[in-house]
């Protein structure tokens, strides 16, 4: 359980502070907003945080130091963990989990980053900087560490208090941290990418000549995600949206959408379980929240659960800090309930444009569509989807049907009959991840 620090006099980082915060895996958190200039607009702020208890926002005037600002953030914390983060920086989806991994993993009293990705704003390049330092290894001086990355057990804190200065406030706090015989570990480079605009107020007063200089340049980017979105291909994490995938082998993935409802889902787990076959339900959080035992069952006998959002909004109409809460809070249900993580999403309504996309790529889901599409949402009669499906119905199809949210006795019927004829013709229905790791090995 993670308490987030973010001290910011920088109006405009607004939604990236509020992005960085609900795109982390980490369920248990808290964010304290710290505003640090009078001139700033606290309503505005109050006003984003309001669909979020586990954010508050904070108002301190220019004259107190970023020091005083931190330890003011940190004697309101809930959490025996500290994580400051910075207003203008990346930080990915894992971040925060990550970091209390190694923590745990290494018995720490800190964890922070010395060897970090680099975003020169100006020149549109990414470097990583320090990129011969040790890493994932303790550390014996505070040279090079990443203040924006500390990630400290509250008892340092208690001990070794944030010098009431605006600069190197960091810097000394590591450094007592190691004369007090404190145990610091240094992570590697992933997770987290530092913004160097050209002409800005960074609290870091360094050039950024210098930090080229000391940086080992990878490449251009035009934007820090254009850049994460590059090496998540390179690493393989993620897959585009997914439609006829072409196997040799009869295998064919049923896949039912918006529930579980507390009717339907239990009739056709009830089929599946008749016909020895496995399907994949991509869950609205909002009924799962009000049905988890579905989901549970779901587990134990062998299907798979998908991301569908939280309330099953157009996400197509929604800004960037609600459609990370709508993934974001409908995984963590998930993985509350079940045990399970997910990474496949369906869209709801099957609707996105390029900012959704950008967004779902980013938390590493891979996006399924379908091949067949039943329609059965619109209450059709069920010898229809029946024939929908078996008229189109070859290797490899994913095919979209509903749990909740038409006439579903008549996407029961339909279920019944589809699952039996799919049999006599020789296919076997398989989760669409048992799909994609098919199709992986041919």
């Amino acid at each position: 359980m993670i308490s987030v620090i973010c001290c910011t006099m920088r109006e405009e980082f607004i939604d990236n502070v509020f992005e960085n915060y609900l795109k982390q895996r980490l369920p248990e958190k808290e964010l304290i907003i710290i505003l640090n200039q009078s001139a700033m607009d606290l309503k505005r702020w109050e006003e984003k945080a309001k669909p979020y208890p586990d954010i508050s926002v904070h108002q301190l005037p220019e004259s107190t130091t970023l020091g005083e600002c931190l330890n003011y953030g940190i004697h309101l914390c809930k959490h025996h963990i500290i994580a400051k983060l910075d207003d203008d920086d990346y930080y990915g989806p894992n971040y925060l989990e990550n970091q209390l991994r190694m923590m745990k993993r290494m018995n720490a009293d800190v964890v922070c980053k010395r060897t970090v990705y680099m975003f020169f704003e100006n020149k549109k390049k990414i470097g990583l900087h320090l990129a011969n330092k040790e890493k994932n290894t303790f550390v014996k001086r505070a040279g090079g560490v990443k203040g924006s990355t500390l990630v400290i057990k509250k008892y340092v804190w208690e001990d070794i208090n944030f010098r009431h200065v605006n600069i190197g406030e960091d810097f000394e706090f590591i450094k007592r941290c190691l004369w007090n015989g404190y145990n610091i570990y240094v992570t590697d480079e992933n997770d987290y990418v530092c913004l160097r605009r050209w002409k800005g107020n960074h609290t870091w007063k360094i050039n950024n000549l210098a930090l080229i200089q000391q940086s080992k340049m990878l490449g251009e980017a035009n934007t820090i995600m254009a850049f994460i979105e590059e090496k998540n291909k390179m690493e393989g994490k993620v897959i585009r949206p997914v439609y006829n995938l072409g196997l040799e082998s009869r295998r064919i993935a049923l896949t039912f959408d918006d529930g579980p409802d507390p009717v339907y889902t239990p009739k056709i787990l009830d089929l599946l379980q008749k016909y020895d076959a496995k399907a994949t339900f991509f869950v609205v959080g909002e009924q799962l929240e009000r049905h988890p035992e579905l989901a549970r069952r779901m587990v134990d006998e062998g299907h798979e659960i998908g991301n569908h959002s939280f309330y099953h909004p157009y996400l197509t109409q929604l800004t960037s800090s609600e459609i990370y809460k709508e993934l974001m809070d409908t995984e963590l249900l998930i993985r509350r309930i079940t045990g399970k993580r997910t990474r496949i999403f369906r869209l709801p309504y099957l609707a996105n444009n390029p900012k959704v996309m950008q967004i779902v790529n980013e938390l590493g889901y891979k996006t399924i569509m379908c091949s067949i599409d039943t329609y059965d949402y619109k209450s059709i009669e069920y010898r229809d989807i029946v024939d929908t499906v078996m008229t189109s119905a070859k290797k490899g199809e994913i095919v979209l049907l509903h749990d909740c949210g038409g006439d579903q006795a008549e996407t029961v019927k339909a279920v019944a009959l589809i699952l039996k004829k799919l049999r006599n013709r020789g296919y076997r229905c398989v989760t669409v991840s048992r799909l994609l790791d098919i199709y992986k090995k041919q």
